[in-house]
């Protein structure tokens, strides 16, 4: 699949198959991410690769919008570090980790899988529920849940392209 046709084909994912996503493409999630710009380079992330089932479906709590992680074989939390940005005002370190997000989950698409972005960032509740849970220490917070594995659903990919949301050289 090129990247376009992973880009225009990507549709968010919320029901899995039963089955265990493998460590090698795990790992190659998380390469992807890696990969992602960062605004002066922080790399202001930490990843959190949950797939203890106890521990998704406790995730899952976090709000009404994350109850398909209870479902899911694998979930990757993904963390801004505000220490690992060494600049005096740090305010775009969560930008790098949305980047981030986006390259996991095309990076899911492209390998079989299927995900969905779960916000939780700069939500209180929902990040309080996930450092609970999570054992996220202070200073790192967590920005999204992404939920994946093997889809269980084909849901319609939407054209979503807006004329009236394009302007050329001035609004």
């Amino acid at each position: 699949m090129n990247a376009l046709d992973c880009i225009l084909t990507r549709a968010s994912v919320r029901k899995y198959q039963d089955r265990t996503v493998e460590k090698e493409l795990i790992e190659k999630l998380l390469e992807c991410g890696f990969h992602a710009p960062t605004a002066g380079n922080s790399r202001s992330w930490q990843f959190i690769v949950v797939q203890n089932k106890d521990t998704l479906a406790e995730m899952a709590k976090a709000a009404p919008g994350h109850a398909c992680v209870a479902g899911a074989p694998l979930a990757i939390v993904c963390c801004v570090d505000w220490a690992k940005d060494a600049r005096p005002v740090h305010d775009n370190s969560e930008h790098g980790v949305g980047a981030a997000c986006e390259n996991i989950l095309l990076a899911a698409h492209a390998l079989g899988l299927g995900g969905v972005w779960l916000a939780s960032y700069p939500r209180k509740a929902i990040v309080d529920h996930l450092k609970a849970t999570l054992n996220i220490p202070e200073g790192i917070d967590p920005y999204a849940v992404l939920s994946i594995g093997y889809p269980d659903e084909s849901p319609r990919v939407k054209g979503f392209y807006e004329d009236a949301c394009v302007h050329y050289d001035s609004y």
